[in-house]
């Protein structure tokens, strides 16, 4: 399998460039960065949370997760197995700017999270659970708008919504697929994504979130948080 383009971002983590959509997976200020300042932390995540990682990817949004909380537990929504099951050429050796004990877990946690990734996939698997440190993942193969369903209602404190943007993929941010998200979540919970488009902040609103500016990471405009109330 030909695996997309490597691309280094300015934290020295590494993404990928995916000629199909011409769009990289992160953004090239920094890909965990982006991982920790668009997600993790305006989704106040802590200890003991439920949260939907949709459009798994790369599977950074969880790993940052993950290293700075425990006892998580992980619904990871993603439709290109292939990609997941090669990960293995990406490492965090070269990070900077994080914290010693913060750069370990990453890096321990990715590499225990491809390899068991790769041993299920590798057996066709589309449904799966695995830990990863002392978190839950439960991982489910296929398309978003069908995999979504399959997440308990009110089960879930944040989603992290990281598919590629609106306009390669925009069944993927309909309103009806708000609307699915406004449903697993608790109330109080957090949507999160990157997009700042006004057809994703109208399609939130219009379902029932209070809609906010997000921070700015990597460009010029906000990201979007949904909070349901």
């Amino acid at each position: 399998m030909r695996l997309p383009r490597i691309v280094k971002t300015e934290d020295g983590s590494l993404t990928y460039f995916n000629e199909e959509f011409d769009q990289i997976y992160h953004s090239k200020s920094g890909a965990i960065e982006e991982s920790f300042k668009k997600y993790v932390e305006p989704c106040n995540i802590t200890d003991g949370m439920t949260i939907v990682d949709y459009c798994f990817g790369l599977g950074y949004n969880a790993l940052a997760a993950m290293a700075v909380c425990d006892n998580l537990t992980v619904y990871a929504l993603e439709i290109d197995a292939k990609l997941m099951a090669n990960l293995e050429e990406l490492t965090f050796t070269e990070l900077i700017g994080y914290e010693p004990h913060i750069k370990n877990r990453l890096e321990r946690f990715f590499v225990e999270m491809a390899q068991k990734l790769k041993q299920h996939i590798d057996t066709g698997e589309t449904e799966f659970t695995f830990t990863v440190g002392t978190s839950i993942m439960h991982m489910l193969i296929g398309d978003a708008v069908e995999t979504l369903t399959k997440v308990p209602a009110e089960a879930v404190d944040a989603i992290f919504w990281d598919p590629f943007s609106p306009k390669p993929h925009p069944e993927l941010w309909t309103q009806s697929e708000f609307k699915k998200a406004y449903t697993v979540l608790k109330k109080g919970g957090i949507f999160a994504t990157y997009s700042y488009a006004r057809i994703v902040r109208d399609g939130l609103k219009n379902v029932g979130f209070d809609v906010r500016d997000g921070p700015i990471v990597g460009r010029r405009c906000p990201s979007t948080l949904g909070f349901k109330v």
